[in-house]
């Protein structure tokens, strides 16, 4: 999977970002280059659940870091997105680094009101420092995607698709597009010779209700990566 993201070729998560900004597009190519990685709770969800359904068998005590704490919301995410960027070290001083740089709390606020709102964040990033390059997961989370898997299964459709004997997992796909190099890693590829069907399955995770599931559809621009990966295939 590394070598996927170090390979040349534009990805449909950049086109997704250059349809919002390019701002967003260049920041994105910088973190790669860079090798830097963000942190986000939803991503490292969906991660567990691609790692459980596509590699069967797989210990996800083995490829994340079991999280006590969560990861911060608000004014303290904003702290937190600084020392990620900046790449400073996971520890208390970085806190402060952060606080001087980005600001903190209001200007009536005592020193040790200050300390006690900052100290979810500091919880955070110390157990930052102990993960490494693993992944993250809470507790809650690992119940959570054992259940999604569990549901996967027992659902005739959506096991069907997931589960099929034709699987291709994690499956790379490489194609020149309008001239340019692009890549895609499909989370199940089905290709049945007998029947001479091709049958591309992305697998989304997401939060709230699965009636909410058309809104995250256009938000998250799935129909720009379905499109995408369709366009690499027939390529």
């Amino acid at each position: 999977m590394e070598s996927y993201f170090k390979a040349p070729g534009v990805s449909q998560s950049l086109l997704k970002q250059l349809d919002q900004s390019p701002i967003l597009a260049k920041r994105m190519i910088d973190d790669q280059r860079e090798n830097r990685k963000g942190r986000s709770k939803a991503f490292d969800f969906g991660k567990a659940v691609d790692l459980l359904v596509t590699k069967p068998g797989s210990k996800l005590e083995d490829e994340f870091y079991l999280l006590n704490v969560e990861r911060p919301t608000g004014k303290l995410h904003d702290l937190l997105v600084f020392i990620e960027r900046k790449e400073l070290p996971y520890k208390k001083s970085s806190v402060a680094a952060a606080v001087n740089h980005v600001g903190f709390g209001a200007a009536n606020w005592k020193q040790e009101t200050i300390e006690e709102k900052l100290e979810p964040l500091i919880k955070y990033v110390l157990e930052l420092g102990k993960s490494g390059d693993k992944a993250l997961i809470t507790p809650s989370q690992l119940t959570m995607a054992n259940a999604t898997l569990a549901s996967l299964k027992m659902d005739m459709h959506a096991s069907s698709l997931m589960f099929h004997s034709k699987s291709n997992y994690q499956f790379v796909v490489e194609a020149k597009l309008e001239g340019i190099d692009c890549k895609g890693m499909l989370d199940n590829l089905i290709v049945d010779h007998d029947k001479k069907e091709v049958t591309l399955v992305d697998l989304k995770t997401m939060e709230g209700y699965t009636s909410s599931f058309q809104y995250s559809f256009f938000k998250f621009r799935y129909d720009i990566q379905a499109a995408f990966y369709t366009s690499l295939i027939i390529k």
